[in-house]
């Protein structure tokens, strides 16, 4: 019954604000309040669908609170900001974050959240993260180029990636296999399940900053000595 009531009230909150245009914190702010009233409810999440639409989710269980929200010419443009080339030391570039600065701090925040984790008595205090994907390269593996977002296209994602010899030990003594030199957090999951959790937030958070999907995967160290310097990004 408390959902049912949190969603109506969520919906009449989402279409006030989608009729004046405001942009995503000013919608965030006001769908705390439902959070508040309602225990229910874990969190709202603001999808993007492309051209500056998107769908509102209230998450307790799954519901659908707006399937076309749109925030209006302001967030529009700030999305078109994010699209242009970050230009970072030696010549490297990235696509898809505001600044230098914001990349540097989405890479700092996944390396923190995975060097404070214990798993089975074992810290990660070896552990290197990085950018890879059309956010490096500006070309798609599944073809085309680093989709902006702006007009009707669905904005590429952002691909980051973790290595740490310590956990790809232990991976392997659990039985789990890298696929294609990767193993996803789903994967990951039979491993540590605080591990999961870790890298789940840190990509629904960065989904929330950015604007994209995001994730980050466990990389094999000898695909990473195989990969070509212009295809990633290490920190």
């Amino acid at each position: 019954m408390d959902k049912q009531k949190a969603l109506i009230m969520a919906k009449a909150i989402t279409e006030a604000h989608d009729a004046r245009d405001s942009p995503q914190s000013v919608l965030r702010a006001g769908l705390l309040v439902v959070k508040q009233q309602f225990r229910v409810v874990d969190r709202f999440d603001i999808i993007p669908k492309g051209g500056g639409h998107y769908r509102v989710m209230m998450i307790a269980s799954e519901h659908e609170v707006d399937d076309d929200y749109t925030p209006g010419r302001e967030e529009l443009n700030a999305r078109r900001r994010r699209v242009d080339k970050v230009e970072l030391a030696n010549e490297l570039t990235v696509r898809g974050f505001r600044n230098a600065g914001e990349f540097v701090e989405r890479m700092g925040n996944l390396r923190n959240r995975l060097k404070n984790l214990n798993i089975k008595g074992m810290s990660l205090d070896d552990i290197n993260v990085g950018l890879r994907g059309s956010s490096v390269t500006g070309n798609s593996t599944k073809g085309g180029v680093f989709r902006m977002g702006v007009d009707s296209d669905r904005p590429s994602d952002l691909d980051f990636f973790f290595s740490s010899q310590k956990l790809e030990d232990l991976a392997r003594r659990k039985g789990l296999r890298f696929k294609d030199g990767r193993m996803s957090p789903e994967s990951l999951r039979v491993l540590d399940e605080q591990l999961y959790n870790t890298l789940k937030q840190f990509g629904d958070a960065t989904r929330s900053q950015t604007g994209r999907s995001s994730s980050a995967y466990l990389l094999s160290r000898d695909l990473i000595e195989h990969l070509e310097p212009r295809e990633f990004i290490l920190n």
